[in-house]
């Protein structure tokens, strides 16, 4: 069994992030194996076996209203794998945080996860993700 690890970030302080999109997570801190890759907005899964997720989110918020992150890993949101906040004033800043594990079948050459954001559009203020197949 080989162990692979991926520590990815956007610290582009300011950058808008519309409703609906994946998260641009968009630079490479650390990385080891070949199991885990960054690849467009997605963390790109190799091999069969289970994965530690972690995602942590600063956001500021462009409404007062509820701001949404959802994990998804092929298209399909993860069970339980959801962080919200209801936001009081624009302009507020928020951490979401999502703890997850995640499996990738035998027969899947490889799987993707993504972030998507709801509820409404934010300005990233940092944001890392992480993810090691254990």
């Amino acid at each position: 069994m080989s162990k692979s690890a991926i520590y990815a970030v956007n610290t582009e302080v300011g950058s808008a992030v519309p409703t609906g999109v994946f998260f641009p997570f968009e630079d490479i801190v650390r990385r080891f194996g070949s199991n885990v890759n960054l690849v467009n907005s997605g963390i790109v899964l190799k091999g069969s076996g289970y994965y530690r997720v972690s995602i942590n989110l600063t956001l500021t918020a462009t409404a007062a209203d509820e701001m949404t992150a959802t994990l998804f890993q092929d298209g399909t949101p993860v069970p339980g794998a959801t962080s919200s906040v209801t936001m009081t004033a624009i302009g507020d800043v928020a951490t979401l945080s999502i703890d997850a594990i995640v499996r990738v079948l035998g027969y899947c050459d490889t799987s993707v996860l993504t972030v998507r954001l709801s509820s409404q559009p934010v300005t990233n203020v940092s944001s890392s993700i992480e993810v090691e197949k254990l």
